[in-house]
């Protein structure tokens, strides 16, 4: 399964002030998992997972989780 931690949670009024919102972390955690592993059970295994660009994905900014594996899109 796909698990997703959600770490911030911050709402931006009129591109000039951002509030942070991190009481709902858990409740979008929640509601991330539950929509991703309903969607994606089955369709793709992961057999490698790494921080930062790799040999597929060389434009991956350092920071990024990059997934490497097979899907099935039927």
């Amino acid at each position: 399964n796909l698990a997703v931690h959600v770490l911030s949670t911050s709402i931006t009024v009129l591109n000039i002030f951002t509030f942070p919102y991190d009481s709902y972390n858990q409740q979008i955690q929640q509601t991330l998992n539950a929509k991703l592993n309903g969607a994606l059970k089955g369709k793709f295994n992961v057999s490698q997972a790494a921080i930062g660009p790799n040999a597929h994905v060389p434009c991956a900014a350092s920071s990024s989780l990059v997934l490497t594996g097979t899907t099935s899109l039927g």
